[in-house]
């Protein structure tokens, strides 16, 4: 299965956009949140209806070669031993009307290219391809500056700590995202997250599901629920 031929022209427009992109950048929606950009309306050409419509985009493609880091034997050529390519598109779009309400949905294409592992996410370590399927879709109520609390609802990503135990591991191809509901206190100088959530699953030629809402497995263990501060 190919993807459609009309990326390309995009994905090579959106690179040229890129750096206009980012010099319009003023900062992050949240503090673990750095998916969604605030940028000047102005500034950003992604931007549209004075920044109510905000859209964002992402192509990268990462170069691996990899010997025996699976099975650390030099005497057997393992699949998961070689080279191959790896390419992830991205496109997001944030729709803000009024200052406490956001409706944010991301899409993701993963591909994984000339590799010798199978092309199914998980099997022998490989990344797998994962054509494309949504990432990020969520609604958030919150104004900071008017009330300290803010709730947010649907898959997102949730960036703790080192990122190991609760993070969304941006440097595997695919990454990781959550469903999960997230309230969050801003206080003078400090803020803390309390949620519950569950990693949604990559599924290749499927809707990536989790456990959380009409997962196909419910006993993986994957529901969890913190507070971090």
């Amino acid at each position: 299965m190919n993807r459609p031929s009309f990326l390309f022209p995009l994905i090579l427009s959106l690179i040229f956009l890129a750096p206009r992109a980012r010099a319009g950048q003023s900062g992050l929606s949240s503090t673990s949140d750095k998916a969604v950009v605030e940028s000047s309306a102005d500034a950003n050409p992604l931007s549209f209806a004075g920044g109510a419509v905000v859209f964002d985009a992402q192509e990268r493609l990462r170069w691996e070669n990899r010997s025996n880091n699976f099975d650390f034997n030099s005497a057997v050529r393992s699949p998961t031993d070689g080279n191959w390519l790896e390419e992830r598109f991205r496109l997001g779009v944030a729709i803000k009307p009024v200052p406490w309400l956001l409706l944010y949905a991301q899409g993701q294409g993963a591909l994984e290219l000339n590799g010798r592992r199978p092309t199914i996410p998980g099997a022998s370590s490989a990344e797998g391809n994962d054509y494309f399927n949504l990432r990020q879709g969520y609604i958030q109520f919150a104004n900071y500056n008017e009330c300290p609390f803010g709730l947010k609802i649907g898959r997102q990503v949730l960036n703790y700590g080192d990122l190991r135990l609760v993070g969304e591991q941006d440097w595997l191809n695919y990454s990781r995202a959550f469903d999960a509901v997230k309230l969050s206190y801003h206080g003078q100088g400090f803020w803390i997250d309390a949620f519950t959530s569950t990693p949604a699953v990559i599924y290749r030629g499927q809707f990536d599901q989790s456990d959380l809402f009409n997962g196909t497995e419910t006993d993986r263990g994957l529901v969890f629920s913190g507070l971090y501060q």
